[in-house]
């Protein structure tokens, strides 16, 4: 079985700093939260799952950044084009609402990070596609992001880190079901490859 790295990997640094209040988010100090890992997709000899190219899995995981809903249906995402391989969305969880710029490295990675407007949080992730030999396809998922001191003292990372891997899994399963059954998503005939 293709193996790329080793366990997940979490961190949490004390201490840092918010940006300022000019960029929208009070300067008080906060602890950041990080955390990786990596989900296999296609491993050359497994017959278990059928292999899925690259150019699928990237078009899957634009889906998901394009359209976070057809994911979770608990998700409402508006999105506005700011470049070529960029674009802000805001996204509304319940009462809650976020908004994130989006950048696209075609075929290789995704990077959001939260905009300074009226975020609860500051937070960034990339989603980088992986392939150490040909036919083997991974993702590495990294996150970040600030903490409160209530977050700190009530274990907050263990859950958020797991709940990020179980939408993470479940997205690849979803993406792999979609190419399968030959489904773009929503909206797919409007947007630009």
């Amino acid at each position: 079985m293709c193996r790329l790295s080793g366990p997940d990997r979490v961190n949490v640094s004390l201490g840092g700093l918010r940006p300022t209040a000019e960029q929208g988010m009070n300067n008080a100090e906060v602890s950041m939260l990080e955390f990786e890992h990596t989900i296999e997709v296609n491993c050359p000899g497994d017959c278990a799952l059928p292999p899925i190219s690259r150019s699928e899995l990237w078009q899957g995981l634009v889906l998901r950044a394009r359209e976070p809903q057809a994911f979770n249906p608990h998700l409402r995402c508006t999105t506005r084009a700011t470049g070529i391989n960029t674009f802000e969305r805001t996204i509304e969880a319940g009462a809650d609402s976020f908004c994130e710029e989006v950048i696209l490295y075609p075929e290789r990675q995704i990077v959001t990070r939260t905009t300074a407007r009226d975020n609860p949080f500051s937070a960034q992730s990339r989603t980088r596609i992986e392939q150490p030999e040909e036919g083997a396809l991974f993702v590495l998922f990294f996150y970040q992001r600030d903490l409160s001191e209530s977050d700190e003292q009530s274990d907050i990372g263990v859950y958020l880190q797991a709940a990020y891997r179980q939408l993470d899994e479940d997205a690849i399963r979803r993406i792999r079901q979609m190419t399968k059954e030959g489904v773009e998503g929503p909206g797919s005939a409007d947007r630009p490859r």
